[in-house]
C-alpha cells in the first residue's frame, strides 16, 4: 500500500460530482440541501444509500466467478502449441499469474481509496478531471459496447461447445455454428434478465456456479496433484521428460501466448464496480483480490500440470475442448 491519500483539488472533485449527476440523470437542483453551512447529505441516489449486501464470499465469488471462465478450459493447448512445451507455458502461466495478482493487489488498493460504485470508470474521472468527464466516458463505451460484449460472446460460444460434447453431439460443433450462436445467445439472455431482475438471487448464482467452477477446478488440479505423485498411473508421454527442448523463443510467439493467458486471467477488477456495496470494503476487498489469486494461480498450474500428464501435444484434437478431452481419457466416457 501507498501513504497517505492526498485529496483531489476542489476543481477535480467538481467535476467527479458532476460526472455522477450525468450518470444518474440529475441536476444539481436535485442535491439535498445541508443543514448545516459546508456539509451536503448523501443524495438519495449515491452509493451511500446502497445496501451493503456483499460479504468476504460473496466477494470471492465475484472475483472466481470472473475469473475462472473458458480460459483455463480451453488456452492451455494453443499456449503449450506457441511455447513449443508443457515446461514453458508452465512458466508464462506463473509470470502471468504474479502480473495479475499485482494488479489485483491495485486495484484494491483504489476500491479502498474510492469505495464507491464504477471501478475503473471512477478512477479515471478522478485521475483525468479535464476535459470534463471525456477519458472515463470513452473507458465507458468501450467496456459497454466492446470490451465486454466481446468477452461474453468467446465465453458463451465455448460453453455451446462443451455443452454438445457433453451431449455426445460433436457434430453439432463442427457443423452446425448456428446452433452453437443460438444457444450461447439464450443463456446469454437469460443471465441478463436474471441480473436486471433481482440482486439478491443473481448473487445466489453467482456464488453457486462459482462453487460449481471451483469443483471442477478442484477435481482437474487434484488430479494433476495425484498424477505428480504417481497415486495415479498413467502411460509415460513425453510432454515432460522432452524438457524445454524445443521451445519456440521468437517474440510473436511469446506475444500471442500471454495474450491467452492475460485474457484467462481477467476478471478480477469487476469487483471494483460493485465495491460501494461492499461489507467493510477495507478489510474485506483486499482480503477477497488477494486470496482468490493466490488460490487460483496454485489451481491453475496444477491443472496444466494435469492436462499434460495425460494428453501429449501430438493428441490434441481441439485446443478449446481440451479439458473435456482430458474427463474422457481420466474418467472414460459416460
Amino acid at each position: 500500500m501507498s501513504g497517505a491519500y492526498t485529496p483531489l483539488p476542489t476543481d477535480a472533485l467538481t467535476t467527479s460530482t458532476s460526472l455522477e449527476r450525468i450518470s444518474l440523470g440529475r441536476s444539481a437542483s436535485d442535491e439535498v440541501p445541508a443543514e448545516d453551512a459546508g456539509v451536503r447529505k448523501p443524495n438519495p441516489g449515491s452509493d451511500e444509500n446502497l445496501r451493503k449486501e456483499i460479504g468476504l464470499l460473496s466477494a470471492s465469488s465475484i472475483i472466481i466467478g470472473q475469473v475462472v471462465g473458458s480460459g483455463i478450459y480451453s488456452t492451455p493447448a494453443s499456449v503449450a502449441l506457441l511455447c513449443g512445451t508443457p515446461l514453458m507455458a508452465l512458466i508464462l502461466w506463473l509470470i502471468s499469474g504474479i502480473v495479475s495478482l499485482g494488479g489485483a493487489l491495485a486495484s484494491a488498493e483504489l476500491g479502498t481509496m474510492f469505495p464507491q460504485n464504477g471501478g475503473m470508470i471512477r478512477y479515471l474521472a478522478h485521475a483525468y478531471p479535464r476535459p470534463r468527464a471525456l477519458i472515463a466516458t470513452i473507458m465507458a463505451y468501450s467496456v459497454t459496447f466492446f470490451c465486454r460484449p466481446a468477452a461474453i460472446a468467446a465465453n458463451v460460444s465455448i460453453f455451446a461447445q462443451y455443452f454438445f460434447f457433453a451431449a455426445g453431439r460433436r457434430d453439432y460443433i463442427e457443423d452446425r455454428d448456428y446452433l452453437l450462436r443460438g444457444i450461447g445467445a439464450l443463456t446469454m439472455t437469460l443471465l441478463m434478465i436474471l441480473n436486471m431482475v433481482s440482486v439478491r438471487w443473481s448473487l445466489r448464482l453467482l456464488n453457486a456456479f462459482a462453487a460449481i467452477k471451483m469443483l471442477t477446478l478442484l477435481v482437474v488440479s487434484f488430479t494433476g496433484f495425484l498424477l505428480l505423485v504417481g497415486a495415479i498411473k498413467r502411460t509415460p508421454g513425453t510432454n515432460w521428460s522432452r524438457g524445454f527442448s524445443g521451445t519456440k523463443l521468437d517474440a510473436q510467439s511469446f506475444a500471442s501466448a500471454m495474450t491467452r493467458l492475460f485474457w484467462s486471467w481477467e476478471g478480477w477488477s469487476n469487483v471494483g464496480y460493485v465495491v460501494g456495496e461492499v461489507k467493510n470494503v477495507k478489510r474485506n476487498l483486499p482480503l477477497s483480490l488477494g486470496l482468490a489469486m493466490s488460490t487460483l494461480a496454485v489451481l491453475y498450474i496444477l491443472a496444466n500440470v494435469a492436462y499434460f500428464s495425460v494428453i501429449p501435444l501430438e493428441d490434441i484434437d481441439n485446443g478449446t475442448l481440451l479439458a473435456a478431452q482430458f474427463m474422457n481419457k481420466v474418467f472414460g466416457k459416460t
